[in-house]
């Protein structure tokens, strides 16, 4: 589960017209900016802070990576084999 609502984003020549056509205010690149999780682009690297599904443990996680979790979101090796084990 994604549990923050607003990423800190670098703005750069791969996403500046991504953002704007979001609505964003282009402030120059290599500058940052907050834009809401939802308005992420699908390949984002922007980390993201994550709670652990199994063991409720907060992380940081690449929202490009939270997007190939289908349902659960796990923090590590151990809890995906506590979750396997479970099934």
């Amino acid at each position: 589960m994604i549990t923050n609502q607003v990423a800190r984003v670098k703005w750069s020549s791969r996403n500046w017209k991504f953002y704007q056509k979001k609505g964003y205010k282009f402030t120059g690149f290599n500058s940052f900016f907050n834009a809401k999780v939802k308005d992420l682009s699908k390949g984002s690297t922007t980390k993201v802070l994550c709670r652990c599904d199994v063991c409720g443990k907060f992380f940081m996680r690449e929202y490009r990576h939270t997007k190939r979790a289908k349902k659960t979101m796990v923090c590590s090796n151990e809890c995906m084999s506590r979750l396997m084990k479970n099934k």
